[in-house]
């Protein structure tokens, strides 16, 4: 997994994200990747799509667990305007969990 973030503040931010991939078994034999975006007051954390075609009509089950992930995270690093985007691998937006 890789945790790209352009501010250098953000640094720790990507660790605790990684601790957390780790720690919740989120590890896969298939590569991951995350960027951290800031814009204004949110933290966009953009994650990968592995099949960018269904991310844009997640089931009720899968935005539950998305909605789930989202709030252990605001949680876990203590910023609570942190939003989830699912992304394609250019990190352009497919789907922005919270609209």
């Amino acid at each position: 997994m890789t945790v790209y973030f352009k501010n250098g503040d953000d640094k720790q931010l990507a660790e605790q994200i990684a601790l957390y991939w780790k720690d919740h078994r989120f590890l896969t034999g298939t590569a991951q990747s995350i960027q951290i975006e800031r814009k204004k007051q949110k933290v966009y954390l953009r994650l990968v799509a592995n099949e960018p075609k269904g991310a844009s009509n997640l089931s009720f089950v899968e935005l539950k667990k998305m909605l789930e992930l989202q709030d252990d995270l605001r949680e876990l690093t203590g910023r609570k305007h942190l939003e989830i985007v699912i992304c394609d691998k250019r990190f352009e937006t497919l789907k922005n969990i919270n609209e």
